[in-house]
């Protein structure tokens, strides 16, 4: 009897932490790909089964690799013969906002990664995605929100080419953001994860400054720990928009395997979202 109840209360426990890979930017060049294949695959090993998922934070090559169709699907094979988890995967700037051609790339992003987690048994996660923009999703795991946007970035120096498509998409992804935390309110939530490509920057004021405001004036909501997670800056960086609110930056591929995060409550928000960055630089990097 006094086994019985020990695993009911470990059982509980554990109901109030969750685990995901992350990664980004790459494959970059040709010996990437390989590497790519072998991050992937290799999550799997001596790893206990705690691990939810998996997410790639966008930019599939480089600017130089001039949006070629093969690499779509070269990196679609990729991570779909490589992963065990579900695996999900946002946008970046190179996949297709800074292309020549941005509509064709954009039809071969979709084509070959929208609702790219649909190839896996998700069972365990109820997967939403918004209507009007499909590669933003959510769902709620071990209370916990986690929400992906298309969040690419441009240079502050250069002119948004299409302003009204800009300020829309921050738009819709606010009010997805919005309608999530809404949805999501009654659940018992701890905590709340972001995914998107670009690093905070001011030209996304327009969906950043919103959503502080909006944290800043709900008592619900300043309680809630946040994470924002991308892979914009190609380099491992923490930096905070809030006391309950913090920015992570991954290593790209070519630097570092991927992090694992786990989430799990706790007074301090640094030791609510762990980060096991899995031996750091690659010793070529260091």
């Amino acid at each position: 009897t006094i086994l019985y109840f020990y695993v009911i209360l470990a059982t509980n426990t554990a109901e109030a932490k969750s685990s995901f890979w992350a990664l980004g930017d790459g494959p970059y060049n040709e010996q990437e790909f390989d590497l790519l294949a072998r991050q992937v695959s290799n999550l799997h090993e001596g790893v206990v089964d705690d691990v939810a998922f998996a997410i790639h934070v966008g930019d599939i090559m480089t600017m130089h690799d001039q949006c070629e169709k093969s690499i779509y699907k070269r990196v679609d094979n990729i991570l779909f013969d490589n992963s065990k988890h579900t695996l999900f995967i946002i946008p970046g700037d190179n996949d297709y906002f800074d292309c020549v051609n941005s509509t064709e790339s954009w039809n071969e992003w979709k084509y070959y990664f929208d609702t790219f987690e649909d190839w896996w048994d998700h069972s365990h996660l109820t997967v939403t995605h918004q209507r009007v923009r499909t590669e933003n999703f959510a769902f709620y795991h071990q209370r916990v929100l986690y929400i992906g946007l298309n969040m690419v970035g441009a240079k502050l120096s250069t002119p948004i080419e299409d302003p009204q498509e800009w300020y829309l998409r921050l738009s819709q992804n606010y009010f997805w953001t919005r309608n999530q935390l809404l949805a999501h309110k009654n659940r018992g939530l701890d905590a709340v994860v972001i995914f998107g490509h670009s690093k905070v920057r001011s030209n996304l004021d327009s969906y950043f400054n919103r959503l502080l405001n909006l944290i800043d004036t709900n008592r619900r909501y300043k309680r809630l720990h946040f994470l924002y997670l991308h892979g914009d800056s190609h380099k491992y960086e923490v930096g905070r928009l809030r006391d309950n609110f913090i920015t992570l930056c991954v290593d790209r591929i070519g630097y570092a395997p991927p992090i694992k995060v786990t989430v799990e409550r706790k007074m301090n928000i640094m030791k609510t979202f762990q980060i096991d960055r899995r031996g750091g630089l690659y010793r070529f990097r260091s």
